[in-house]
C-alpha cells in the first residue's frame, strides 16, 4: 500500500517564526563573550555581534596635552633648580713708567702725600779676644731717655750736645740734634709729645750707672718751657767706669769688632725684613743700621775679653696701597683715587736722597727717588658687586658695569637663556676675572 506522502500542514490561524517580521531600529544589542561565541557550533546561524569602543580622537589629544604639561613642568623645575647668572670681567690695567723724586711723611697732612712708618731690630753679638796687658779706661755711661713736650702743640728742636740733669745733679747729653714732636690734644685731654733718644754721661765713672731717673733741661731755666719739657729713663744708664781694666791689642779689638758688625748687618737687615706686615713694602734702600760698641768684659781667668757690639736696624715700610695710589697719581693723568695695586714693586730703582743727613729714628719726613717700568692693575669688589647687581634687568646689569672704571669688559650671562633679570640673590650671581687680553 502506497505510504501516504507527509506534508506540512500549517493552520490557517497559526504562524511561523519565518513570518515574524524584524524591526532593525528596535534590535536590542547583544554582547557575547568570547568564550560563549567559541563554543557555539560554527553550522550555527549567528546574531551579528556589535562591539562598542573609545574613540580614538580624543584619547590621543589627552595623551599629547598630559606630555606636554610635563614637558613644561620639567622645564619650570630645571629653571629654578639650575638658573643663575655668570659675569664674566677683565680688570683694567696699565703699564707705565715712572721717574720722579718725592717726600715721605711720617704724619702727613693730606691723603695725596705718601705716608711712611718705621719698624726696628736690635742685635748683639760677642767675640772673645786674648788679653795682654792692663790699662786704665775711662768710659761714659750711656742709655736712653724719653723727652716729653707738655708746652705747646709746636715741634722743639734740640741741638747736639744738649744737657740733661738729674735731680742729684749728674749731667747726660745727646750727641746729635732731635726734634721733639709738640703736644696733642683731644677734646679736654691733652698728650704730650714725645721723642726717645741715646743720653751720654757727661763723665767717666760709675757714679752716674742709674737705673731710673727723671731729668730736666738747664738751658730752659728761667724760661716756662723749663717746667714743660722734661725726660724720663727709658733704658737704665749703663758702662760708667773709671780704672784699671785687662786690655787686648787694638788690632784684635779692631778685627773683632768688625767681624761681628759684618755678622750683624747680615742678621739685622735679614729680621727686619720679617718684621713688618705683608700688606707694606719695604726697600734695601730705606734700612739704616748703626754699630754700637759695648764695654769689653773680663773673662774669669782674666786671660781674655768678651769684646761686643749691639746692631740697631731701622727701616721706612711704605703700605702697599698707599705706595699704589701714589704710583698712579705720577703716572695716569685720569687717575682718581681707586683702589689700584703696583704688581712689581721690587723692579723699581728705589733710594733716599742725601741718606747720611736723614736720622730715622728723630726725622718726620724724607726725599726719594723712585724710577723703573711699573704694573698697575685696579683693584675691584667681587661682593659688592653683586649686591648692586641682584634683581636687575640684565641691560641696567651691563650699565651699571659700564661705571666700574676697574673693569675693563664685561659680560653677563643669565641661565635659563631665555631670562633677562639676573637672580634676586648673591649666591646664585659668579663672579669670574678672565683674562683681558
Amino acid at each position: 500500500m502506497p505510504r501516504p506522502l507527509v506534508q506540512d500542514v500549517v493552520p490557517p490561524n497559526r504562524r511561523s517564526i519565518r513570518d515574524v517580521s524584524i524591526d532593525h531600529h528596535h534590535r536590542k544589542r547583544i554582547r557575547l563573550p568570547i568564550e560563549d561565541e567559541q563554543k557555539q557550533d560554527d553550522t550555527t546561524p549567528r546574531e551579528p555581534v556589535n562591539r562598542e569602543y573609545p574613540k580614538r580622537g580624543k584619547s590621543k589629544g589627552l595623551f599629547w596635552v598630559i606630555i606636554i604639561l610635563g614637558i613644561v613642568g620639567l622645564l619650570f623645575l630645571v629653571s629654578m633648580l639650575f638658573s643663575g647668572a655668570r659675569v664674566d670681567v677683565s680688570i683694567n690695567s696699565a703699564e707705565v713708567r715712572i721717574d720722579d723724586t718725592s717726600t715721605a711723611y711720617s704724619n702727613p697732612e693730606s691723603p695725596n702725600l705718601l705716608a711712611y712708618q718705621t719698624v726696628s731690630v736690635n742685635k748683639e753679638l760677642s767675640r772673645t779676644v786674648p788679653a795682654n796687658g792692663r790699662e786704665l779706661v775711662q768710659k761714659r755711661a750711656s742709655g736712653k731717655i724719653t723727652i716729653y713736650n707738655n708746652f705747646s702743640t709746636q715741634s722743639q728742636r734740640l741741638i747736639t750736645n744738649t744737657r740733661f740733669e738729674t735731680p742729684e745733679g749728674l749731667i747726660y747729653r745727646i750727641d746729635r740734634p732731635v726734634v721733639v714732636p709738640g703736644l696733642s690734644r683731644d677734646g679736654e685731654t691733652t698728650t704730650p709729645g714725645s721723642i726717645e733718644v741715646t743720653v751720654y754721661a757727661d763723665s767717666p765713672g760709675e757714679q752716674y750707672n742709674i737705673s731710673e731717673s727723671d731729668f730736666t733741661i738747664p738751658g730752659f731755666r728761667g724760661d716756662p718751657r723749663y717746667s714743660a719739657f722734661y725726660a724720663r729713663t727709658a733704658t737704665p744708664l749703663s758702662g760708667g767706669f773709671s780704672g784699671e781694666v785687662n786690655v787686648a791689642s787694638p788690632e784684635d779689638t779692631e778685627a773683632a769688632r768688625e767681624q761681628l758688625r759684618t755678622e750683624l748687618l747680615t742678621l739685622v737687615e735679614r729680621e727686619i725684613q720679617t718684621q713688618y706686615p705683608d700688606d707694606f713694602i719695604l726697600y734695601t734702600d730705606a734700612i739704616f743700621t748703626t754699630f754700637e760698641s759695648l764695654p769689653d768684659k773680663d773673662s774669669s781667668d782674666g786671660a781674655s775679653l768678651s769684646v761686643t757690639e749691639k746692631a740697631t736696624a731701622h727701616a721706612f715700610i711704605f703700605k702697599k696701597d698707599d705706595f699704589s695710589s701714589y704710583v698712579a697719581r705720577q703716572t695716569i693723568g685720569s687717575y682718581e683715587n681707586e683702589p689700584i695695586m703696583l704688581m712689581n714693586p721690587q723692579d723699581l730703582s728705589f733710594s733716599i736722597v742725601d741718606k747720611d743727613s736723614v736720622s730715622p729714628n728723630t726725622d718726620t719726613e724724607f726725599t726719594f727717588s723712585l724710577s723703573g717700568p711699573a704694573r698697575l692693575v685696579w683693584e675691584f669688589d667681587p661682593e659688592a658687586l653683586k649686591l648692586n647687581l641682584v634683581g636687575k634687568p640684565k641691560t641696567e646689569g651691563e650699565a651699571i658695569l659700564r661705571n666700574h672704571k676697574e673693569i675693563k669688559t664685561a659680560q653677563i650671562v643669565v641661565r635659563p637663556f631665555w631670562k633677562d633679570v639676573l637672580p634676586d640673590r648673591e649666591a646664585r650671581i659668579r663672579i669670574k676675572v678672565v683674562s683681558g687680553e
